[in-house]
């Protein structure tokens, strides 16, 4: 029901905001399509290959333990990175659906990257 709602909200209300609150996390389109790809780590100058079924958090953890997350699921924000580079291909439900084009944050948790790359602010 949530989904059908966030549908319709910028047709129906157009300047309206709608604030839904998740606590497990549901399926978007295209999500069960990944591809590996690689995130350069722009602070490290380090260069992380992200295979197809490993998140890119993970991918991430493996470099640096120290990385905030919490739900792992895409609904909390806690793992939001800024992005540098690249076009990330946003899975989360933390940003709302005028936001999804936006190329400047990405949640590792759950989502990917359109292209082969990314450049992250890590």
């Amino acid at each position: 029901m949530l989904d059908a709602v966030e549908a319709l909200m910028p047709t129906a209300c157009p300047q309206g905001r709608l604030h839904v609150e998740r606590f497990t996390a549901g399926t978007r389109a295209g999500a069960a399509l990944s591809a590996p790809f690689e995130a350069e780590l722009r602070r490290s100058g380090r260069v992380v290959r992200v295979p197809a079924d490993q998140s890119l958090l993970s991918a991430l953890q493996d470099i640096d333990p120290s990385l905030d997350f919490s739900c792992e699921n895409g609904v909390c924000g806690s793992c939001e990175t800024r992005v540098l580079g690249g076009v990330p291909d946003h899975r989360d439900h933390v940003l709302r659906p005028d936001e999804r084009d936006r190329h400047d944050v990405i949640y590792p948790c759950v989502s990917r990257v359109r292209g082969s790359r990314i450049v992250l602010d890590v």
